[in-house]
């Protein structure tokens, strides 16, 4: 059976996964809508993509943030695509994915709709109340044949909070690029020793209302920002405010903004790392987690982030804080602190959890069977 994937825009970490589905002997193809969407900083390489695609890349616009992709061409391959299978990989609101959905209902379009999910209830856009998404969002999940890709726990906990009831889940966990990662763990981690200042790592889009960062440093208070190094990797829109919030409270010193970073770089500081802070305020299934649970790191996290049922057991690999509770953070933040003899213990528990619920080969295998089979 050939499945057809749908992605809005090529996602250089998720070249891995489709190399390796091939590998299994999965008939795919990729339909991009676009080559890369605007927000985007990350550089495209195709020789590393080994799957059949194509790449309808036109100009876009947005409303409200969300990209508005139309892209006839895709539409007319997946309505020819008779004896295919559909997997819409793509945001659930994208116009493409609406319009399929539209033709499936009156008859026009043959193929199984497979939708691929990383649903959150917890994200700054399902928190807010609005009726007509949400009846455009029923309209969207409740068609086709009913089976859902998601990528763990959140993503069916999320569906039930929707009221979209009677799906069959295929699990999916957003996994990374092991052939990259993996080769770079060989020297081993390097933790500080306990007479010097800690430190962390903070992989982030600088983007304040996404992901909390001045937020957490606000809510951990000048003692402890003071007693450690923290080292930002990533740009965004709000990085010459993140810069003058580090400037205003003579932060330089403790507060480190590396920029956009090659992987390469960011598994170095990984390695060279003690924890993994990730405050966000709306994650749906962030890969940075899974990669530093890869790298053996204890886990600084927000609840908000979707994977954490599967990367974290609170205490033996780190702790969970809501974003919205300064007094959660700070308290989360110095239990870590408390644990510093038993980071190493910690990190051990974090690669073990990567191992059993996000290695490539355990999870591709059991999503093949799942897919071929349900």
């Amino acid at each position: 059976m050939k499945y057809l994937i749908l992605q809005n825009t090529i996602a250089p970490y998720r070249n891995s996964l489709f190399n390796k589905m091939v590998e299994t002997g999965l008939d795919i193809e990729l339909l991009y809508m676009c080559e890369r969407e605007k927000e985007r900083s990350w550089k495209i390489d195709y020789s590393t993509m080994k799957f059949p695609y194509v790449v309808d890349d036109k100009p876009y616009g947005t409303l409200c943030g969300v990209p508005l992709h139309w892209n006839p061409k895709l539409i007319g391959i997946m309505r020819k695509a008779r004896k295919a299978r559909i997997i819409m990989g793509s945001p659930w609101n994208s116009p493409d994915v609406i319009a399929a959905c539209w033709l499936k209902r009156i008859g026009l379009l043959k193929a199984e709709i497979i939708f691929w999910s990383e649903a959150n209830y917890l994200t700054n856009g399902s928190r807010k109340k609005n009726w007509l998404r949400d009846r455009i969002r029923q309209y969207v999940y409740n068609t086709g044949e009913g089976r859902v890709i998601v990528p763990g726990q959140m993503a069916i906990k999320t569906f039930e909070q929707w009221g979209i009831r009677g799906k069959r889940f295929i699990q999916l966990p957003n996994v990374i690029e092991e052939d990259k990662i993996l080769p770079m763990l060989k020297g081993g981690h390097k933790f500080t020793s306990i007479d010097e200042q800690p430190r962390f790592v903070m992989p982030v889009r600088l983007d304040e209302r996404i992901k909390g960062i001045m937020n957490f440093f606000k809510a951990i208070g000048r003692k402890n920002v003071l007693s450690a190094q923290f080292d930002i990797l990533g740009d965004g829109k709000d990085e010459a405010q993140i810069r003058q919030f580090v400037e205003d409270n003579n932060y330089a010193e403790h507060i480190h903004l590396h920029g956009f970073c090659t992987m390469d770089t960011v598994v170095n500081h990984y390695m060279n790392s003690d924890c993994f802070v990730l405050p966000s305020y709306s994650d749906p299934s962030p890969l940075s987690i899974v990669e530093a649970c890869c790298c053996g790191l204890p886990l600084l996290i927000s609840r908000r982030c979707g994977n954490h049922f599967e990367t974290l057991a609170k205490g033996e690999n780190g702790f969970l804080f809501d974003p919205d509770n300064a007094t959660q953070i700070k308290t989360a933040f110095e239990s870590l602190l408390n644990c510093r003899k038993q980071w190493r213990k910690m990190g051990e528990k974090s690669h073990q959890m990567f191992e059993t619920n996000f290695k490539q080969d355990v999870v591709i295998k059991r999503f093949v069977e799942m897919l071929e089979n349900g």
